[in-house]
């Protein structure tokens, strides 16, 4: 009898376990108001951390995940759309733009997106209108025309020979190279 109790035991067990255990594929594409798909959206299982992916080129996403959990869909300048995924797994999102006052107190950094009142750092903003004022043939210098705390120096006037290193409020440093690392749409300059 004490066999047949544990047998009925483990066999019960096994159900839930393959339950639990249930994985399925989300999928979908990502677009504006407009219809155009979304490259880069951010989209993530709420309360499960580290899982999540990003659209494509065409603003499509592939995720494996449970169902029942919560999928968030982010992207800067839009507004954040939750989704329940219960039984339907091909998901298709419209996101909708923010409004004007929300898209200012956004700052973009290195490591993400924070509010502008979190930013421990300080933050210029340098529009493309200005640097077109300076007739200069290089960045550097007509950088530190617009930002406060920027000295470029150029090693020579020579065609070819002008690159211009800048510092960010002096020249000393405490690592390995004391050159500012910046980013321009992505890309290290």
């Amino acid at each position: 009898m004490k066999k047949y109790l544990i047998m009925f035991a483990v066999l019960l067990c096994i159900p839930l376990t393959m339950l639990a255990q249930q994985t399925v594929t989300v999928s979908g594409t990502v677009t504006d108001t407009k219809g155009v798909p979304m490259i880069g959206v951010n989209v993530s299982v709420k309360d499960v951390a580290g899982l999540g992916a990003i659209t494509d080129l065409d603003g499509h996403y592939h995720l494996k995940m449970e169902p029942y959990h919560k999928l968030a869909f982010t992207y800067i300048g839009y507004e954040t759309v939750e989704i329940l995924v219960k039984d339907k797994y091909t998901i298709n999102v419209e996101m909708k733009e923010a409004a004007a006052s929300a898209l200012d107190e956004v700052v973009v950094t290195g490591m993400g997106a924070q509010k502008k009142l979190t930013v421990t750092g300080a933050v210029t903003n340098v529009k493309v209108e200005d640097l077109k004022r300076f007739p200069t043939s290089n960045l550097s210098n007509a950088l530190a025309g617009n930002v406060p705390g920027i000295i470029a120096m150029q090693n020579s006037g020579q065609p070819g020979k002008n690159t211009s290193e800048f510092w960010i409020r002096g020249i000393s440093t405490f690592g390995a190279s004391n050159s500012a690392y910046i980013l321009v749409d992505g890309f290290e300059t």
